[in-house]
């Protein structure tokens, strides 16, 4: 796992020349990269602007990271614009408005557009900054200032473990940084630049260990920010044993954009401790400090009891497309990525196995099965389900609804599940209707209708002379019934 530690700088001219220098060279060569391959361009290039052919190196494999991060956004876009043009041509199928079957495919229409015309972009200085310029009673001169300095705001040096401390052109010995100036700007500065008191506030001894012993390259890369100008170095972790067993149980995840449920249970399922992480979507810091709060605690339970982390493999293109208005919102800044990064970062420092399981109905399984059974909230519920579920513990159907299923052992249990979700959907069931246990439950009542109802038509709940009928019809067709949980 890669680790990255920064330190702040004192201010120099030599920062800026050199971002000026690296960032121009990398606009002239994502232009020259439509036409031609990067070996043909590679020695006009360092002809051209007097840097060696590591400097090339280092800017092309920014640019190429650059190139590789708009690419993964520009294919998300695109399989979430498909979903949403399948979704709408399965409506228009089914409309029989004119005025609805119109605007539908209108807007079907518009993403079809939107999808022909999606294509790799990249704007050096950030999107939102290009557009200030044609606002009203915007400064040109002030906007222009901001726009360079955005436009020249880094530079950075790839490393390799076959060089001379890890890195050709950047070199951390003791607390000097020694960087190799490129010819363009030796006039200027000399050969070689000299930062003095270079100390990194965290992570010293992995700083150490790279430089001396783990013989894994090191990328050194220049940020600047509000603040100044920051060093980021960036090396491979040291190895770490893992601490953690299944024997000891799992440590169950479910992650919502409001709260984070945990739940934990032993070796063979049990249920141990189960609670709920709140925390409010704000800003980007805001966000990710509260997450590394709550990654801390739960990474701490793991370890005391020695247990691995089950998170939910998830994707968020299916969910975007099918959610609306504020839901659709708060899944847009959803910090998923942020949190599982934060927790596969600590989870790895201490020793701790973080395991990726398909969540596949863990929210109907929790709510029917665990819920109103430990006193548990939705989110808890299902991360008792993606415990169990990490120790290949096998959810059957509860014995109080097992009366009503066919006797069909070739099926998979989740066959059932996707019934049971469609029926409860269908019905709009509130999640406090679990908790009500008797034959009389709205849940009760569903079971015992052979179809889904429509859409928009609730459940109030079927006498107890009709369930026991149904119950009694069950038990004598099929008297060697009995299933359990």
């Amino acid at each position: 796992m890669l680790l990255t530690f920064h330190t702040r700088l004192e201010d120099n001219e030599f920062y800026q020349d050199m971002a000026t220098l690296f960032c121009g060279v990398m606009r002239q060569l994502f232009i020259k990269l439509k036409t031609e391959h990067i070996n043909k361009i590679s020695k006009d290039f360092q002809k051209k602007y007097k840097i060696n052919r590591r400097h090339f190196g280092s800017i092309s494999y920014a640019l190429k990271t650059e190139i590789k991060i708009k690419e993964g956004t520009l294919t998300y876009n695109k399989k979430l614009l498909k979903i949403r043009i399948e979704k709408i041509k399965q409506k228009i199928k089914k409309t029989k408005n004119e005025y609805k079957l119109h605007h539908l495919k209108r807007k079907l229409h518009k993403i079809e557009c939107k999808l022909e015309n999606a294509k790799l972009k990249i704007i050096f200085g950030s999107k939102k900054l290009w557009k200030e310029q044609f606002k009203e009673n915007t400064n040109h001169e002030e906007w222009k200032q901001k726009w360079q300095q955005a436009r020249h705001n880094q530079f950075s040096f790839i490393g390799s473990k076959d060089e001379p401390n890890r890195n050709q052109n950047c070199q951390l010995k003791g607390d000097k940084l020694f960087i190799r100036v490129p010819e363009a700007l030796e006039h200027k500065y000399g050969t070689h630049f000299i930062i003095n008191n270079v100390k990194f506030k965290y992570g010293q001894d992995v700083i150490n260990y790279a430089l001396t012993k783990n013989k894994q390259p090191i990328f050194y890369q220049f940020v600047k920010k509000e603040k100044g100008w920051y060093l980021c170095l960036i090396t491979e972790s040291p190895k770490v044993d893992i601490i953690t067993s299944k024997a000891n149980g799992a440590l169950g995840l479910d992650i919502n954009p409001n709260e984070i449920g945990y739940a934990r249970c032993d070796g063979e399922g049990n249920l141990k401790q189960f609670g709920t992480k709140p925390y409010n979507i704000g800003k980007q810091t805001q966000t990710k400090d509260k997450l590394s709060i709550i990654v801390k605690e739960l990474v701490g339970i793991a370890v005391k009891n020695k247990t691995p982390i089950c998170i939910e493999k998830l994707d968020f293109v299916k969910k975007k497309a099918e959610v609306k208005g504020k839901y659709a919102r708060m899944l847009n800044g959803f910090a998923y990525n942020t949190f599982k990064s934060l927790l596969l970062a600590r989870a790895y420092k201490y020793g701790v196995q973080v395991i990726e399981c398909n969540p596949a109905y863990s929210s109907i399984i929790g709510v029917s099965k665990f819920m109103s059974q430990y006193g548990m909230n939705s989110a808890s519920a299902a991360a008792l389900v993606m415990a169990r579920r990490c120790l290949w513990k096998s959810e059957r159907v509860p014995s109080k609804y097992a009366f009503l299923l066919p006797v069909d052992n070739k099926k998979h249990a989740w066959s059932w599940w996707r019934k049971f979700l469609k029926k409860s959907t269908s019905a709009e069931l509130s999640r406090h209707s679990f908790f009500n246990r008797g034959t009389n439950s709205p849940v009760m009542s569903i079971l015992t209708v052979d179809k889904p109802l429509k859409k928009g038509r609730k459940v109030v709940g079927k006498s107890e002379e009709d369930v026991m009928n149904t119950q009694a019809r069950f038990l004598c067709s099929n008297p060697s019934q009995n299933r359990s949980d």
